[in-house]
């Protein structure tokens, strides 16, 4: 066989992989977390054996979307860091992190409804971890009150989205407005109380469900 076969081979596998992860993104959107294989394959326009081909259970279909998703907030937190304004950069992650979860919800009930898989767990711990070096570096300049930690702004996200998503399709922005919100919360010298009420969450290794 020629060199150029197995190219052709890879070339196709990468495409149908692409192709699938982005059918199951779709069709968390539209159906969420409980959308059918048979489902996404048709909208893939791959058969059901093709797909478990390369995802033995649709439970890692669904972890390698969100993996997918959330890599790209995570890489997008990277790149924020070490900005001269630290608080706009902190603001820009957690838009770019409303933004996705406010349009496809499924995401989020996927990330807190598999919170028992170590993929998962990775994950989250790689997202506190951005968030941590932005806050810290925002707090550090003393614009962002110092009692709030990562594990706050992930869950904010996830609040935020869940705020916006059932109106998503007419209002697609109305995220913002929220994020607005939570952000004059999140600043410092803004907020009504001097102290948040109750210790931080924890949400590294935390066994989670939907809801």
């Amino acid at each position: 066989m020629s060199d150029i076969a197995p190219q052709r081979l890879r070339a196709d596998a990468a495409r149908n992989r692409r192709a699938l992860l982005d059918a199951t993104e779709k069709a968390l959107a539209r159906k969420g977390a409980d959308v059918s294989v048979a489902a996404i394959a048709d909208a893939a326009g791959l058969g059901k054996a093709t797909v478990f081909r390369r995802f033995p259970t649709k439970e890692a279909l669904v972890v390698a979307v969100v993996e997918d998703r959330i890599g790209q907030l995570v890489a997008r937190g990277e790149a924020l860091a070490g900005r001269e304004d630290a608080p706009a950069a902190l603001h820009e992650f957690l838009a770019v992190g409303a933004e996705m979860l406010a349009g496809n919800y499924g995401i989020c009930e996927a990330v807190y409804g598999l919170t028992n898989l170590s993929e998962i767990q990775a994950l989250t711990a790689r997202m506190l971890d951005v968030a941590g070096v932005l806050l810290q570096a925002a707090q550090a300049e003393g614009r962002v009150r110092a009692d709030v930690t990562s594990d706050d702004l992930v869950l904010l996200l996830r609040g935020i989205a869940q705020t916006a998503q059932p109106l998503h399709a007419a209002s697609p922005e109305l995220w913002r407005r929220y994020l607005d919100l939570a952000w004059d919360g999140l600043r410092a010298g803004t907020g009504v109380s001097d102290r948040l009420s109750g210790p931080p969450p924890v949400l590294r290794g935390a066994q989670g469900s939907r809801g």
